[in-house]
């Protein structure tokens, strides 16, 4: 069975469900646009490092994920921002003109009702999102903890689809607080319609169940594996009396040819009725099956743990392997080594047991004596 990267698919989710909706398409551009003028400009850099202490990130556009950091620097520090734009403009003899213009713009999106708005419901959403696919890049999750986060997220999405006032009250207070008045020209929908309340409740309501049913349009094969419930520990003392006849059927129209079908329920009825296989997590039940030699007892048992835990819930992990690579072996570094290649590709790949292994007191120490060690042309220490 195939299961393409859940990561992956959530950054999709993410992507298209944005892309389908004209006005927060617009608020990303505007949104991006903020890193763009100041990644352009090492005087700008210098003027946000001092009056806003903060840089904007970089967008990755393959890592749509990455705009919830640009959406929570905007959220913390919206009032720098704006104070460092408005500088800018009031001291047009010192930038040039396009830095000029791009500030008056920028003044003008942070006081803009709709640009306001859709901060603060991407606000609310993106860090969900952001902790859900930090998630699924895990390499030591299986498929069904990922698969019951999703659902979690799901149902933080409906419950904030009920709090649309809370929402409208919040932009309504920051609009009273308006220190430049509105000045766009342009038709919106506010103009449009009579009420304007209910066709900002219509975007709400239209960005949540967008991001919803991309969901399970992405993730509609979860419902094939339904057979790693089986062994969802939750639910061990419900299945004790009420056996779970319809996960039990799933597996065997997915992977029948592999299991003794009888004797693996009466290991499950086993496994159910007492407490002592009552762990947190698939892994450790196989664990324990392992410590205490139940493996050959409980054959069936055991390979339904191996098989829960041998479908991949994402492929992350291994597609940074290549963005390692093509980041180091550059045009620059086009002749190196393969020895020279592969020892800097590891160095990249395990950054973090690097940087443990950094914090250790003689490191240092240990790499330059080893680095002394080889033949060079030049004496760099007295023998």
């Amino acid at each position: 069975m195939y299961i393409h990267c859940y990561a992956h698919k959530l950054d999709l989710v993410l992507k298209q469900s944005v892309s389908h909706i004209k006005e927060c398409k617009i608020f990303f551009t505007n949104l991006n646009g903020f890193a763009v003028f100041f990644s352009n400009s090492t005087k700008r850099i210098n003027e946000l490092d001092l009056i806003v202490k903060k840089r904007f990130p970089t967008i990755a556009p393959t890592r749509w994920n990455y705009n919830s950091r640009l959406i929570n620097i905007m959220v913390e520090h919206k009032k720098e921002i704006n104070q460092l734009m408005q500088s800018i403009v009031e001291n047009a003899d010192k930038w040039d003109g396009e830095s000029i213009i791009c500030a008056r713009g920028f003044c003008l999106t942070l006081e803009d009702f709709d640009f306001n708005f859709n901060l603060i419901i991407f606000g609310k959403i993106l860090p969900l999102a952001r902790y859900l696919f930090d998630v699924l890049q895990k390499k030591v999750f299986d498929i069904s903890y990922c698969t019951q986060k999703i659902n979690e997220f799901k149902k933080q999405l409906n419950e904030y689809r009920q709090k649309f006032n809370l929402v409208w009250n919040e932009v309504n207070d920051l609009e009273k607080n308006k220190i430049i008045p509105s000045r766009n020209k342009r038709c919106r929908m506010v103009q449009v319609s009579e009420d304007r309340k209910i066709n900002y409740k219509r975007l709400f309501y239209e960005i949540i169940d967008t991001i919803l049913v991309k969901i399970d349009e992405r993730f509609s094969e979860v419902y094939n594996l339904k057979f790693m419930g089986l062994l969802d520990f939750e639910k061990f003392s419900h299945y004790k009396d009420n056996f779970p006849q319809d996960k039990f059927s799933s597996l065997k129209q997915t992977y029948g040819q592999y299991f003794e079908f009888p004797k693996l329920k009466s290991e499950l009825s086993i496994i159910y009725s007492s407490d002592q296989f009552h762990q947190t997590h698939i892994y450790k039940l196989l664990e324990y099956l392992r410590e205490t030699d139940l493996t050959t007892v409980l054959p069936q048992v055991t390979k339904l743990c191996a098989l829960i835990l041998t479908i991949p819930a994402t492929s992350a992990s291994a597609e940074r392997s290549f963005s390692a690579l093509k980041r180091i072996k550059t045009y620059l570094r086009n002749n190196q080594t393969q020895n020279r290649l592969s020892n800097l590709s590891l160095l990249s790949i395990e950054k973090e047991v690097l940087m443990t292994t950094k914090c250790e007191p003689n490191f240092h120490n240990d790499v330059i004596k080893d680095f002394i060690k080889q033949n060079r042309r030049i004496e760099l220490s007295y023998k």
